[in-house]
């Protein structure tokens, strides 16, 4: 069975097979996506009913034209070219390079992202046994949209270098995709992750002593570092005009922000330091400035500090200490939501391979890939030598 896929919606499927196989990698995955900003009227991103199918009453958009029988499921049927687009997003999704899998890896991956378009299917059907009325539906519906509005469709757009829907439809049709099909599939898995969380979640609990149990077993990845945070502006001698005029700039800034002038103002004006852009600020371990001086000055200051001046190799340098953070374990009620979180997620998940066992058994599934084997070295030279 492939892996549960209720913890996210956008958590790609089952990365761990391709763990160390940079081989996999396709070159163009390191490439920087096109730039593009999402588009500023929120109606640019709704979307037309009736590029939808009805997902309540099992409404597919079948947009490839391979029709050829993949899989059955109870009454549904999953053609080989909806597959075919299901893997070319994983491979996409993954960084992966299907034109390097030999032909055993290729029917695995096959394998796997098939058995999740089945245990979807198989989700997707209990949910419209359970789920009878059209308020049910157009409640969950309204958010699977909610979902593609806020998060699918402006990755997609940024991905795209474009600003509408429209635009987006025809750059994905250049690329050999659909955004409607795209935009169904999207919905269907949303619906599903959702679904499960509704049914399942409420008999769902996570005590106290769970979380500090886990919390005890787990407390090394808890493990903190010293940490500070600081601000720092930076007087290069080279761009102003030597040493002294570059303590004179640095002076001037001093009287400034002793007299109330906002620090990250200053950095992202008048600093040559290579975080001025954000405003100076540096967030580093009590060793880890690239300057002695620097190190040794921050050591010596008592957070909220006063703005002090240190000298270095680098310039004139006019740093202030806002926090220090002792190394050691974070406390319990720090990360006590993100522990309630993650065992929550496991019980969904184990919840959810038990319902889809339970379904998988119940329901007819024709998995035409699980009867598809390859040659084995010894049949195919059995059969190429003469008699």
């Amino acid at each position: 069975m492939s892996s549960p896929w209720p913890e996210s919606v956008s958590q790609p499927l089952t990365r761990a097979w391709f763990a160390g196989r940079e081989d996999f990698r396709s070159e163009a995955t390191s490439s920087p996506s096109v730039a593009g900003s999402p588009p500023t009227d929120p109606q640019a991103l709704r979307i037309d009913p009736g590029l939808i199918a009805d997902v309540s009453k099992g409404g597919r958009v079948l947009s490839r034209s391979d029709s050829t029988l993949a899989a059955r499921v109870g009454d549904a049927v999953i053609t080989r070219g909806e597959l075919d687009h299901e893997i070319d997003r994983f491979a996409q999704q993954n960084g992966v390079s299907l034109a390097t899998l030999t032909p055993e890896e290729r029917l695995q991956v096959e394998k796997m992202v098939l058995n999740e378009r089945i245990d979807r299917e198989l989700i997707l059907q209990e949910a419209r046994r359970v789920l009878k009325t059209p308020e049910q539906w157009a409640k969950i519906s309204e958010f699977a949209n909610q979902r593609w509005e806020a998060e699918e469709a402006p990755s997609l757009l940024r991905e795209a270098g474009v600003e509408t829907l429209v635009e987006l439809k025809e750059w994905m049709k250049r690329q050999g995709r659909d955004l409607d099909q795209e935009l169904e599939d999207y919905r269907v898995k949303v619906i599903t992750t959702e679904y499960l969380r509704m049914t399942l979640g409420p008999r769902l609990q996570v005590d106290l002593p769970e979380m500090l149990a886990d919390y005890q077993q787990r407390r090394e990845q808890f493990r903190r570092e010293a940490r500070l945070v600081w601000r720092e502006l930076l007087a290069d001698p080279a761009r102003v005009g030597g040493r002294e005029a570059a303590a004179g700039l640095a002076r001037n800034w001093l009287e400034r922000l002793q007299h109330g002038e906002d620090f990250a103002h200053i950095a992202r004006t008048e600093s040559h330091g290579v975080t001025a852009s954000d405003g100076g600020r540096w967030e580093t371990t009590p060793e880890g400035y690239n300057r002695r001086e620097v190190n040794q000055a921050l050591a010596a200051m008592t957070p909220p500090s006063p703005p002090v001046l240190v000298e270095s190799e680098d310039g004139v340098h006019v740093i202030q200490l806002e926090s220090r953070t002792q190394a050691g374990f974070q406390p319990f009620s720090d990360v006590q939501d993100q522990l309630r979180e993650r065992l929550f997620q496991a019980k969904l998940q184990q919840e959810s391979r038990r319902l889809l066992e339970r379904l998988r058994q119940t329901t007819p599934i024709v998995n035409l890939l699980e009867d598809q084997t390859n040659a084995t070295p010894e049949a195919s030279s059995s059969s190429s030598s003469p008699e």
